[in-house]
């Protein structure tokens, strides 16, 4: 972990005193962050230090998956980074500790993490976005908006193959694709419309 603050620190304001239980960036600080490659290698460093964290402390953990993911967002160099596959794995991690039970569900941090996920992997059309895509569909449904999650499972159809299904599970220790096609049968048999199911 020590190794992480350290690199981390080249980015840090040296005036302020600050105690390194997550990648505690300031908003001032995420506004000095103006090159893509600057931006990915503070992610990849996040996400590195998260993984090592969840062997510790999954709230720490998940709060460096979540500060990449804000680095991402609101950094100046946003705009001029069109491949954002960095970030990915904090989005893939934070949906396993919530399914794991390992973080606190909470249906308004998961519908807007989903929303993200979608909205960051929308120009892919790879894996990672049929990943997003079964994700949100799943808690759209578990939000009571069963018509929403049959929207996006579609959508998920026309993009996941299950060539991808290997590279699923080891980003997100499951398919997510897999399974929402499984559950939707059941969201469709709940709904009446056994045909499709």
């Amino acid at each position: 972990i020590q190794l992480y603050n350290e690199a981390l620190d080249m980015w840090h304001n040296k005036n302020e005193t600050r105690r390194h239980f997550s990648g505690d960036f300031t908003a001032a600080e995420i506004q000095g962050i103006r090159s893509p490659s600057e931006a990915d290698l503070i992610a990849s460093l996040l996400t590195s230090k998260a993984e090592f964290l969840e062997k510790s402390t999954v709230l720490k953990a998940a709060k460096c998956y979540l500060k990449a993911i804000e680095v991402y967002e609101f950094c100046p160099a946003m705009e001029f980074i069109s491949e954002r596959s960095t970030i990915y794995p904090c989005f893939h991690s934070l949906f396993r500790l919530l399914r794991e039970g390992k973080l606190v569900r909470d249906f308004i941090f998961e519908k807007a993490l989903a929303a993200r996920f979608v909205q960051e992997t929308k120009e892919t059309k790879c894996y990672h976005h049929a990943c997003a895509l079964a994700i949100n569909a799943q808690v759209k449904f578990r939000s009571g908006l069963p018509h929403e999650a049959l929207e996006e499972f579609n959508k998920m159809k026309k993009i996941y193959n299950i060539k991808d299904s290997r590279a699923i599970n080891k980003d997100s220790g499951l398919d997510w694709c897999v399974l929402t096609y499984s559950r939707s049968a059941l969201w469709y048999m709940e709904m009446g419309d056994e045909d499709n199911a």
